[in-house]
């Protein structure tokens, strides 16, 4: 249509008037405000930008020209480069647009205010304005079309070729009719997003359908290549001439393959390229974890519709809903047999493949492995640490055997291989586990132990392999963990003689009496062997105590007796030092509590208490009295069983001096040492007296 120079620019005049009058923007303020993106993105929106004249819009400016007796009226919408006229009143009908150069109302839309001009030839604004200066506009009124959103999209105008005054009455008019015009749009988008919005109610009703139809297909295990031809067909659900291609990168299954990779060439969506006569575009297919697995390649003539593009999305969505169940299915089954801190196969994959070797032709070697020191490496790191570092074993572990055996995590930190075909390589085998499992660093050492059995054919069943290989592995790891405890121990033990030699009598002693109590309570050697390495370690802490308290030839006061009570906490922190004795130290923390709660450190009672401890407590109290002290003399040892009975149920827990009585019933121990007689002790001195300072605490005289 063809474009004039004038009827835009008649639009654009600035206030005096009854307004006020605001800042003068400069050119490129308002040019800025013209090209805002959100502005135009607002105006495109409308789809009022050449569209045909209406009388919705004709009556409010054949009114505003009638009320304010303008020539001109206009509703006037300001694009990137022109100034669009969806309705004028006073110019000739195929006047339909003017250079935005020309306009006046663009500075409407640049201050979202009303522009009053009384003169336009007076304005310096327009010195250069054809319009102006021909006198086609003289005076303007203009009111920004502003949207609820805020974006101004416009102005509405009115335009005098003689100089005037805007009256009040008349910029009320045009607010009034402005605010009209403004309702109308508003209006129409609203209506036009209704309408959208039910077409896609009713696509979307359509597509649900069509799903329930996919999903029964895919719970009654349907062909995949009957999937993708049911979701190609939806095409045909609304006529939008859009034609779709399903097509995948792998085929989901072996030996189908719905379409060709070569049929796309982007993960993402592309905008569309057209063709001759045809717009072409994909829109990818994705697995659960995000990979692309294929696309839906859609074309329609010419321009596609939303709704066109919209579809070709929701067949991509049940695309990859039929494709996703049936991989989570294959899933399943695959997580099923493997561990997924490591990847490696589980336990329960091991059980089916002993069962297979079971039935073999030939043995197979069983080789178990369990960490060492890996609970000490989970309580110092924590659990997320803990679960990389199994992770990273199970992956040198599973590299170290591949192509000879099959590796396993158990479970916990216990893993597994299983070698087809026997022994030959099994001790080679055995030490690349051993290598795979053993990982050092800064204030860590992991290592393995491990056992093995052979599953035969026959004779020896992967259940019987399995449990002649753990109590092999058992075996081999109390050895070991014996072996490096007693190190641990004799270490410790020989530091605490060179610091006061009269300790490792003592702790002696003890040890042998624990040793006797915890097996006259049933104990099995592996509980009491820690029971003794517990009493033989109870006073490790005293190497921290000073001599001045130690080798005291009185009762400690209040204050000494404080700092000696401290000795058990010391002993806990130097015995957990020792990776070998981590399980020992709680138990020499609490060998000075009491089953009344009124010990130390902690106040624990009864059954808190580690049975270990209330053994240690009663055998450390029996050698202090029968050995005597720097301040006493040694008592009698019917008197100091004795006293340990008196204080049952206080200081000691009734069941453990039973047990202790019997086995002094006839005379000392020959493990225990001779005890060295001295004075006898004061009624309740040794085993009930109490430090004045604090009722919750029991000053043990063993101390």
């Amino acid at each position: 249509m063809p474009t004039v120079p004038a009827p835009d620019a008649l639009l654009d005049l600035a206030p005096p008037g009854p307004v006020a009058a605001a800042r003068v923007l400069s050119a490129e303020e308002v040019m800025q405000a013209v090209l805002d993106d959100e502005r135009l993105a607002a105006l495109r929106a409308t789809e009022l930008l050449d569209s045909l004249d209406e009388e919705a819009f004709d009556r409010f400016t054949r009114l505003a020209a009638a009320l304010l007796h303008a020539p001109v009226s206009l509703v006037t919408l300001i694009d990137a480069d022109r100034a669009f006229f969806k309705s004028s009143w006073g110019l000739p009908e195929e006047v339909r647009e003017a250079p935005l150069s020309t306009s006046i109302c663009k500075y409407v839309v640049a201050g979202a205010e009303p522009l009053l001009i009384g003169d336009a030839r007076l304005d310096e604004r327009f010195d250069d304005n054809p319009l102006v200066q021909d006198e086609t506009i003289v005076a303007y009124a203009g009111i920004p079309l502003t949207l609820s959103s805020g974006h101004t999209l416009g102005s509405f105008c009115a335009v005098d070729v003689v100089p005037r005054v805007w009256e009040d009455s008349e910029i009320t008019v045009l607010e009034d009719l402005a605010a009209a015009v403004v309702a109308e749009i508003e209006f129409r988008c609203a209506a036009r997003e209704a309408t959208r919005s039910a077409t896609e109610a009713r696509l979307a009703e359509s597509l649900i359908v069509a799903e329930n139809r996919v999903l029964s297909m895919i719970l009654a295990d349907a062909p995949i290549e009957t999937v993708v031809r049911e979701l190609e067909d939806l095409v045909r659900v609304r006529p939008l001439g859009l034609h779709a291609r399903i097509v995948f990168s792998d085929p989901p299954d072996e030996g189908s393959s719905p379409g060709s990779a070569a049929a796309w060439a982007e993960a993402a969506p592309s905008a569309g390229h057209a063709g001759p006569d045809a717009t072409q575009w994909s829109t990818p297919i994705r697995r659960l974890g995000g990979s692309v697995a294929g696309a839906v390649v859609s074309s329609t003539e010419g321009t596609p519709e939303d709704s066109a593009v919209t579809l070709a999305q929701d067949i991509a969505r049940l695309a990859e809903l039929a494709l996703d169940r049936r991989e989570a299915a294959a899933t399943l089954v695959l997580e099923a047999r493997r561990d997924p801190v490591t990847g490696l196969a589980n336990r329960r994959q091991l059980f089916e493949d002993l069962e297979l070797a079971s039935r073999s032709d030939t043995p197979a070697l069983l080789i178990l492995y369990d960490l060492d020191g890996f609970k000490q490496y989970n309580d110092s790191f924590g659990h997320p640490a803990g679960d990389a570092l199994l992770s990273r074993l199970g992956a040198r572990l599973g590299r170290a055997v591949e192509g000879v055996a099959t590796a396993y995590r158990m479970g916990g930190d216990e893993f597994c291989i299983l070698v087809p075909g026997g022994e030959p390589s099994g001790d080679a085998i055995v030490a690349a586990g051993e290598a795979a499992l053993a990982e050092r660093g800064e204030a860590f050492s992991i290592a393995c132990s491990y056992g093995s059995a052979l599953v035969e054919p026959g004779k020896v069943a992967g259940e019987e392999a399995m449990r002649v290989a753990d109590q092999r592995l058992y075996a081999r790891k109390q050895s070991s963990r014996a072996s490096a405890s007693r190190q641990s121990t004799d270490v410790l033990l020989s530091v605490l003689a060179e610091r006061h030699p009269g300790f490792g009598e003592h702790s002696s002693g003890v040890a042998a009496l624990a040793l006797l109590t915890a097996r006259q309570l049933g104990l099995d050697a592996g509980e009491s062997r820690i029971v003794g390495l517990a009493a033989e370690l109870h006073d490790v802490g005293k190497m921290a105590i000073p001599d001045a308290i130690l080798d005291k030839r009185a009762q400690l006061d209040d204050d000494e007796s404080a700092f000696m009570q401290r000795h058990t906490v010391i002993g806990e922190r130097i015995v957990a030092a020792a990776p070998a004795l981590m399980s020992i130290a709680p138990l020499v923390r609490s060998s000075h509590e009491r089953v009344d709660g009124r010990g130390y450190p902690d106040g624990l009672s009864g059954a808190e208490i580690p049975l270990a401890s209330r053994i240690v407590a009663v055998c450390d109290a029996f050698d202090a009295m029968v050995s005597g002290r720097h301040y006493r003399d040694p008592v009698a040892h019917a008197d100091a069983t004795a006293e340990l009975r008196r204080c049952a149920g206080t200081q000691f827990d009734p069941a453990v001096i039973e047990a202790f009585s019997a086995i002094v019933a006839d005379g000392p121990p020959a493990a225990a040492r001779p005890a060295v007689r001295r004075r006898p002790p004061r009624a309740g001195e040794v085993l009930d007296a109490r430090p004045k300072r604090s009722p919750r605490r029991t000053r043990q005289e063993s101390h």
